[in-house]
């Protein structure tokens, strides 16, 4: 919605699935989940009020990729693997002449992210910690004891 204005316009519309967009931290970048390909991709397009003269969109996972969250700096994108258990991942990415150039994206870590709404993690704005809503896993119990005649324990003491 342009503020002067105040009128509400589409930024992307296609017959793909596209969500969980974010924009990067000078306000010039959105990174969002596509599934243009044909799985969930993580692609980085300008926000054409902020950044006049950019075009294009890039793809910046290379397997599969969900929640993008970008460093606090915007030199960075993290995003998590479609497989369970996820992979945070990260990936460098650098404006250049309008253009998005994006590094190899590489695994941080594995975690198990909840399966209906991923959106269950949190990276601070340095990328050096992150904060994950991680199921609690139920274990089956290995053994049962079972005490007959429990009141006449409690008489002897």
């Amino acid at each position: 919605m342009s503020l002067d204005t105040r009128q509400p316009r589409p930024f992307l519309q296609t017959r793909f699935n596209e969500d969980e967009a974010t924009f990067s931290p000078d306000g010039k970048w959105i990174a969002y989940r596509s599934a243009e390909s044909g799985r969930s991709e993580v692609h980085v397009q300008p926000f054409a009020e902020t950044a006049p003269g950019a075009k294009g969109k890039w793809v910046v996972s290379n397997a599969g990729g969900l929640d993008p969250q970008w460093r606090g700096d915007g030199k960075e994108l993290f995003y998590t693997s479609p497989q369970t258990p996820s992979q945070i991942m990260a990936v460098d990415v650098e404006a250049s002449n309008g253009a998005i150039v994006a590094g190899i994206p590489h695994p941080l870590f594995q975690t198990r992210l909840p399966t209906r709404d991923r959106k269950g993690w949190v990276v601070t704005r340095d990328g050096k910690k992150f904060l994950a809503v991680v199921p609690v896993e139920q274990k089956p119990a290995t053994t049962l004891n079972v005490i007959l005649n429990w009141p006449s324990l409690l008489r002897r003491q």
